[in-house]
């Protein structure tokens, strides 16, 4: 188990103003990931945080199995500012993810390219790419370049993403070899250490002419036939209407724990809900799930959601091109700092489950078309598929 450093524990409470016990120090340091959800409570903190007041203030968040660990805000008044400064964030992060790759040889600045340089490396972030030439320009803080690339190379590639590309100078600038921020290959399979079940499920379009009762109804038969306790994320399109979104949440057995994420046709729903995309964790198991149309249109470059949930990791962003529709926040919550051991996708209505360098990617299937959902074992992370036709 992952454990802090005393004195950073001791740091991030001062910063507040807040002192511990030696007792509440230790159980901290035991579990890290409960610090933040502690502060971020709407508590009035005595002087010195003891153990007791630790297991009263937690007690509310303890009865639920998943646990927000990315919290953000939506901008409501965007100026140009917050725009660069919200793209200023992702390029520093992932730029310095990729200054550490050693396949970027002789990195430079794009200010530094002049004739004399044939063989260099950049990082930048993609600016435009035009298909018909066969060209992608490259922006850094110091000017912009046009790269020449092969077909294969610029279908990877996807507007306001940052990347790593090792470039040869021929008259004009080849761009060779793309290199993404991505994920470590050697790192540790999270798992819980007692038994836990996810149950993944979206769009279920209650409101739709090709809503599959049938399916439905196996659906809630299957709920209520399971012995173990499931934590179930219901990821977005359960309806327009807002009677079929309180009947679906009344039909759902109470003896399972409901988490809800609003989809793009959802209204109100009487409950509290996780944020879109929501960053979750459950013991150590992190869990990223979002719901948004982005997917398909990241599909139409890259085929299947496997190939495309896959590339979206490499980038360390799972919806990196900026649009006039797109929201600003505080902190941005598709870009991936922290790595997800299972990243959950709906709206594709495409059912998959593919595994890369340990994590777990999963497209969910859908009432109107192929009612395939997912039951994944956290303690073993094993995944199994549910098919409701």
């Amino acid at each position: 188990m992952f454990r802090m450093e005393k004195s950073e524990i001791i740091k991030k409470f001062l910063t507040k103003g807040i002192q511990i016990t030696g007792s509440a120090l230790d159980f901290f340091a035991s579990n890290p990931e409960k610090i933040d959800t502690f502060l971020s409570e709407q508590l009035h903190y005595p002087s010195t945080i003891t153990l007791e007041f630790i297991n009263e203030a937690l007690k509310t968040s303890q009865t639920s199995a998943a646990q927000s660990i990315k919290p953000y805000k939506e901008r409501e008044k965007v100026s140009v500012n917050d725009i660069v400064d919200f793209f200023n964030k992702r390029y520093e992060f992932l730029g310095n993810l990729l200054s550490k790759r050693l396949d970027l040889i002789n990195l430079i600045s794009i200010n530094r390219v002049s004739e004399k340089v044939k063989i260099f490396s950049i990082i930048g972030m993609v600016k435009e790419k035009n298909t018909s030439n066969k060209t992608a320009v490259v922006e850094d803080s110091t000017g912009e370049i046009e790269l020449a690339l092969s077909e294969t190379l610029l279908n990877q590639l996807v507007e306001d993403e940052i990347v790593g590309v090792v470039c040869r100078k021929d008259g004009i600038i080849y761009g060779e070899k793309l290199v993404f921020p991505d994920i470590p290959l050697q790192r540790e399979i999270n798992k819980t250490n007692e038994e836990k079940y996810i149950f993944l499920i979206s769009d279920i379009h209650m409101d739709s002419e090709q809503f599959r009762r049938e399916s439905y109804e196996k659906l809630l038969d299957w709920l209520e036939k399971q012995q173990s306790k499931l934590t179930i994320f219901v990821v977005g399109d359960i309806s327009s209407k807002k009677e079929d979104i309180v009947k679906f949440l009344s039909d759902l057995p109470s003896t399972h724990e409901i988490h809800v994420i609003k989809g793009d046709i959802d209204g109100d729903i009487d409950r509290d809900t996780l944020p879109n995309p929501a960053f979750v964790q459950i013991e150590n198991v992190k869990l990223f799930l979002f719901h948004d149309k982005s997917l398909n249109e990241y599909m139409s470059l890259w085929g299947t959601p496997e190939q495309t949930l896959i590339n979206l990791i490499k980038k360390r962003h799972l919806n990196p091109t900026f649009s006039l529709n797109s929201k600003i926040y505080d902190n941005d919550p598709y870009l991936l700092d922290a790595i997800p051991d299972i990243v959950v996708a709906a709206h594709s209505h495409i059912p998959s489950v593919t595994n890369y360098k340990g994590t777990t990617a999963v497209s969910i299937g859908s009432f109107v078309s192929q009612p395939i959902f997912w039951l994944m074992d956290l303690r073993t992370r094993e995944t199994f598929k549910i098919d409701f036709s």
